[in-house]
Order: C-alpha cells, then structure tokens, then sequence
C-alpha cells in the first residue's frame, strides 16, 4: 500500500470494523436473548416501581452475592425504600453513590456479621475504637458550665452528601 493511495486503508479499517460490529452482535445476541427467561426466573432484576425487597433478598441470596440473611435483608430493604425516594439510576453504578449507602449505625445495629465487621473495619481505619462505637448518640451543641467562655463549632458533612450536619458525632477536647 503506498502513501500516496489512502483509500485502500480506510476501505480496509471500514470493513474490519463492519465485521467486527458483527461478530460481536452475534456474541451478545446469545446473552441477550434469554433476558425474558432470566426476568422470569429472578436472575435478573429490573430497577423499576415493581422491585419488591423480597425479590431483591431472593437474588442476593440466590447468586450468592451475600451469604449472611440479615445483610441481605438490610441491604434489600435500604436499596428499595431509596430506589422510591430518589428515583431510579440510569446505571448499575449509581447505585455506589453516596446517597444509596446505609448509615454505619443502621448497618451496625441490623445487619448480620459481614455488615458489622465491614463498619468496624472502617472505624478501626479512621482511628475509632470501641469506647466510641459504644459511645450514645449526643446532641449537637454541649453545656460546658464553665463560666464566660464559650467554645463553639459545627462539624458537617461535605456538600456531596447533602451538606448535612453530623448529629451525634462524638469529639474529644484535648488541652495541648
């Protein structure tokens, strides 16, 4: 092929890529084609006004995704009640967002083994031990009593996350 005749390259790259278009319709029409026997049998689950929880606990469980049933029925619940009050994602991967995660509380207090050591893991990462994951939940502003002095701040979330304030988040004053 000489430089001076491009055609005969791009008539070449386009019929390549006419072929490859091909080759892969065919290899994704076998997977695709049993989606309506897959929707049936529960293996495949559609993000709609229809998912129920129960049927969410089923696929987890089915396909193994989670062995524990308290994990899966938090998890199926969360991803339900949040799919009818934030709408529908136009991918899988919405589901990651911040928005669509449980509280390391809730997930403490209602989820089975895996939930639980995943939010203790995730303490132990940030430097928090047991003393503050038993701590109760306190209130957003404390009386010192101590006289004139006032000792005042706002921790919050970041704007990713609605911007909302952190209620029970325990701080330890240190004098340095």
């Amino acid at each position: 092929m000489k430089a001076s005749n491009p055609l005969i390259g791009y008539l070449l790259c386009a019929v390549m890529f006419i072929l490859g278009v091909i080759a892969m319709n065919g290899n994704m029409a076998s997977m695709l084609g049993d989606r309506e026997k897959d929707i049936a049998a529960g293996r495949t689950l559609i993000l709609d006004d229809g998912l129920r929880a129960d049927s969410l606990y089923n696929f987890f469980m089915d396909a193994a995704y989670m062995t524990d049933p308290l994990d899966a029925t938090l998890a199926s619940e969360w991803i339900t009640e949040n799919l009818k009050t934030n709408g529908f994602p136009e991918n899988l991967g919405e589901l990651n967002r911040p928005v669509y995660k449980s509280p390391a509380r809730k997930a403490m207090a209602e989820g089975g083994k895996g939930f639980r050591k995943r939010v203790l893991e995730d303490y132990q990462r940030l430097g928090m031990d047991g003393e503050w994951v038993k701590a109760k939940k306190m209130p957003l502003t404390s009386d010192f009593g101590n006289g004139q002095s006032v000792i005042s701040f706002r921790i919050i979330n970041a704007r990713s996350v609605a911007n909302a304030p952190l209620e029970g988040l325990l701080v330890r004053l240190r004098q340095h």
